[in-house]
């Protein structure tokens, strides 16, 4: 899915102006990242999705609805 994501903005007009990146919370001090760990510990489903630091997605990705989204913000 990390790839498939990665494709789809590179593959777009998205590429300059998405930054795309993620957070590994095997893996990664979640400390450093407060509301994504509480959203997990609320049970919210992985992967969550940040559109401009806010919740825009969570449990599976839906690749069209993400392009959709990217593209309408400013």
């Amino acid at each position: 899915m990390v790839e498939e994501v990665r494709e789809l903005v590179n593959n777009n007009d998205l590429k300059d102006r998405v930054e795309v990146f993620f957070i590994d919370i095997m893996e990664d001090d979640l400390t450093l990242y407060p509301e994504e760990k509480k959203l997990i510990e609320r049970g919210y489903q992985l992967p969550l999705t940040f559109l401009n630091g806010k919740l825009g997605f969570y449990g599976k990705i839906d690749t069209n609805r993400l392009l959709i989204a990217l593209k309408s913000m400013k």
